[in-house]
């Protein structure tokens, strides 16, 4: 369906308009704010329903507005008031040239008019994800899920690779003994031996105590008895100088004397004896160093060390291949992914050959993104997709057309030809061939 005729009154800045179409392309020409907006909008309020009726749709100073458009097959008449509250009509045409009102007039349009506000010029001012939204919309695959899915693994590798660059990088510096045992060393035996020789050195101690003791008591005595034997001398020096007088005293003196030089005599025997047995003793208690054996401790703890260096080093190379299978893991289920999606879109029909989606989601053309793509690729694209979402009312409204050069506008004009479609374009100016020029809401060309 095509329009054939289009009646506008009191709609907007419009007072009344009256066009008969003659070919695929309509040019609604003239200056800024006579009506060209308001045209375009008023096919859209007549078949688009409540949600395209504005604010204020209804020219100031008129009671109500009217709108007729001739489908071919059928006319869909609609009149609106100023509080946006419409009456609608669809009348089938017969063959005997009366008309059959269509019952439900407003879902009969719906599922015949599609997108009708699609305009190639708008999706091509789309953010290229809306973009992608509208195209997978369209021709009727949802990668949403896939793309989520993919975004998600994608992410989670992200963090898995970080990590197996961080485990990485500690093995690479973590230290490592090549010659240190798989165990830890017992430190058992050295703390025996260091008991053992302790023990040992302690009794050696006792013994030479007990030396120093002895000789020390030996040593007093001595010097008791020497002087013991000096006064005794003392006195028998007085006394043989008293000799007559003292005869008897000389003789107790010497008696005394010798039975006390007889006594440290044996008590010489006595010391000598202990100091012997202190001796034999002391050569059977050798002394033992103390200091290799505390060494020994250093040497287990720096094997010990080395032994949990190398299980910690073995702990993170473990770590290091869990995290790389994950991150392969990872990497499969994303190219699994990829291979869906591809299968997905390979599957689809675009609207032009040419489409597709970057492994990102958006639309590509030829193969690069379609915000890349030249001028008159985009023209082509927006006018194929415009058309596909408007498979039974095939007519496309362009707004903002002054921004299509010559040669744009003639791919336009070819799509629209090629497709049996009828594309209107408002345009600013006077100078486009065969263009309905509006002005203060008139026809007047």
């Amino acid at each position: 369906m095509k329009i054939l005729r289009l009646d506008v009154e009191n709609i907007k800045k419009i007072k009344a308009v009256h066009i008969e179409p003659k070919g695929s392309t309509v040019i609604l020409g003239g200056r800024n704010e006579q009506g060209k907006s308001s045209t375009l909008d008023a096919i859209m309020m007549a078949l688009a329903g409540g949600r395209s009726i504005p604010t204020m749709p209804v020219r100031e100073g008129a009671e109500s507005g009217r709108i007729e458009i001739d489908l071919g097959d059928v006319i869909v008449t609609k009149t609106i008031r100023p509080d946006r509250k419409f009456s609608l009509s669809v009348e089938m045409k017969m063959a005997d040239g009366g008309t059959a009102k269509i019952s439900s007039a407003q879902a009969w349009l719906d599922a015949k008019i599609g997108e009708l506000s699609f305009d190639p010029l708008e999706f091509l001012k789309k953010s290229p994800k809306d973009q992608a939204d509208t195209l997978r919309a369209l021709v009727g695959i949802d990668t949403t899920a896939i793309d989520a899915d993919r975004a998600e693994a994608y992410q989670d590798r992200t963090a898995v690779n970080r990590d197996v660059a961080a485990l990485t990088a500690q093995v690479a510096a973590a230290p490592y003994w090549p010659d240190a045992p798989a165990a830890l060393v017992s430190t058992q035996a050295v703390n025996e031996e260091l008991a053992q020789a302790r023990k040992s050195n302690e009794a050696r101690r006792q013994i030479i105590r007990e030396m120093e003791r002895v000789q020390r008591n030996h040593e007093q005595s001595d010097n008791r008895l020497r002087e013991l034997t000096e006064t005794a001398l003392s006195r028998i020096s007085a006394a043989e100088a008293e000799i007559v007088r003292l005869q008897a005293v000389v003789v107790a003196a010497k008696n005394e004397a010798q039975a006390l030089t007889a006594k440290r005599r044996q008590e010489g025997i006595t010391y000598e004896k202990d100091i012997c047995e202190l001796e034999r003793r002391l050569g059977m208690a050798p002394e033992v160093p103390e200091d290799p054996i505390i060494a020994k401790f250093q040497e287990v703890e720096q094997i010990n060390n080395r032994v949990r260096d190398n299980a910690a080093r073995a702990h993170l190379i473990q770590d290091l291949a869990a995290s790389k299978a994950q991150s392969e893991a990872l990497t499969a289920e994303i190219q699994r992914l990829d291979r869906e999606k591809a299968e997905l879109i390979a599957s689809a029909k675009f609207p032009v050959p040419g489409l597709g989606f970057s492994d990102a989601g958006l639309v590509t053309y030829q193969g690069i993104p379609l915000e890349q793509a030249s001028g008159a690729q985009k023209i082509r694209v927006g006018m194929a997709v415009a058309l596909a979402m408007n498979p039974k009312l095939k007519i496309v409204l362009v707004r903002d057309a002054s921004l299509l050069d010559s040669d744009n506008m003639a791919i336009v004009a070819e799509m629209a030809e090629a497709a049996g479609a009828q594309v209107w374009l408002e345009r600013v100016g006077a100078g486009d061939a065969g263009a309905v020029i509006i002005e203060d809401g008139e026809v007047v060309q």
